[in-house]
């Protein structure tokens, strides 16, 4: 499963490489990440933008693909707590 998920991130899956961000955290931090999706996704144009949201209400219409936080869980197995800005922090 880990490998399989380096394959999607890469883009050996038969699609574009994808970049996930994981917004394990409350709906006033979805809107201050939502304040920057233009400037990530301009920056990532080569790749699929993932969110794995608590709170899907708020990204509705930005054409991106929202999944729930419990399957980046399981897509990222022990690398989860990496994608958390508040551990990094």
């Amino acid at each position: 499963q880990i490998f399989h998920t380096y394959l999607q991130e890469w883009g050996m899956n038969g699609g574009k490489p994808t970049k996930l961000i994981v917004l394990d955290c409350g709906i006033g931090d979805h809107f201050a990440f939502k304040s920057i999706l233009s400037k990530l996704k301009e920056r990532h144009q080569d790749k699929e933008l993932i969110l794995a949201v608590c709170y899907p209400h708020v990204f509705q219409g930005e054409g991106l693909k929202l999944i729930s936080i419990a399957d980046a869980k399981n897509m990222l197995g022990p690398r989860y707590d990496d994608s958390n800005l508040y551990k990094k922090l």
